[in-house]
């Protein structure tokens, strides 16, 4: 009975886990595709010669450091209690 609890309470944190990951994805994807749209925005504006509101350098640095906090956290969830690597299935659903 005790094997059952702690299989249910690991499932639990699991899917709970699971929820946190994809809702951090999506949230990590909404600010990528706003970071790239406005470094696409500023360097058309440099092509044109115009000022830009944002530097496209900054920009970068904002998307590398989106990449790094993504790919820690996906490491982090994809760790299961005893430390192995579990499937990232669950972070993309088909």
């Amino acid at each position: 009975m005790a094997q059952t609890h702690h299989n249910n309470a690991f499932t639990t944190a699991s899917a709970t886990s699971q929820h946190s990951l994809r809702q951090l994805v999506r949230t990590q994807i909404t600010e990528y595709s706003r970071l790239t749209q406005n470094l696409f925005t500023s360097l058309d504006a440099l092509a044109d010669g115009k000022g830009t509101p944002s530097v496209p350098n900054d920009i970068m640095k904002q998307i590398v450091q989106l990449d790094s906090t993504l790919m820690g956290a996906v490491e982090k969830s994809t760790k299961n209690a005893s430390g192995e690597e579990c499937a990232l299935a669950f972070a993309f659903p088909p």
